[in-house]
């Protein structure tokens, strides 16, 4: 015999407690609190599951609910009786949260799984003294000039380095082309 604990405990007389014990005691009664662990069992199938991924983890990105109408249609061919378009949502943004770098990557890419998923380093620069990292990076000019080697006017890419933890530029170049020169 299961009793669950659905009111509060000031309300709850002397007489209920000591047969709760007796019962307990006696060993028919499993829980005195309530059975609320927050997870309720889904109620969509495997098979309804994996025939609403195929559609969604796809590198044509369709959004949700292209995904739970082709899945719908899918699953009533095959004569079961489809669930509501909110649990299938509720399922795909369950595995979007617990699979969020698998899709990512099949939906958008690996440039989009490096940029989003990837962690990047960030720098505690109290750490480090000037002089002791350098950071270059280059940019590509939005006007034209003469370039020397071919005489004709194009858009030159400007390369600067700086210090990381003043931030004073220390030198620039402009060049045809981005590089470690």
């Amino acid at each position: 015999r299961y009793i669950h604990l659905n009111m509060w405990v000031e309300n709850i007389t002397l007489k209920t407690l000591y047969r709760w014990h007796k019962l307990r005691a006696a060993g028919g009664v499993n829980l005195l609190i309530p059975n609320r662990s927050g997870q309720r069992d889904t109620l969509v199938t495997k098979e309804e599951e994996e025939i609403l991924l195929r559609y969604y983890l796809s590198p044509n990105k369709p959004t949700a609910e292209e995904c739970i109408r082709y899945c719908i249609n899918e699953i009533e061919d095959l004569g079961i009786t489809p669930k509501s378009n909110r649990t299938y949502r509720r399922l795909l943004d369950k595995y979007v949260q617990h699979n969020y770098a698998e899709v990512t990557y099949i939906r958008e890419g690996y440039k989009a799984f490096k940029d989003k998923v990837i962690p990047d380093i960030s720098r505690d620069l109290t750490q480090i003294e000037t002089g002791d990292v350098v950071e270059m990076d280059g940019h590509i000019l939005d006007f034209q000039i003469i370039n020397p080697a071919t005489g004709r006017p194009e858009r030159m890419m400007m390369t600067a380095a700086k210090d990381m933890r003043s931030g004073v530029i220390l030198g620039w170049s402009i060049m045809p082309t981005e590089n470690t020169y």
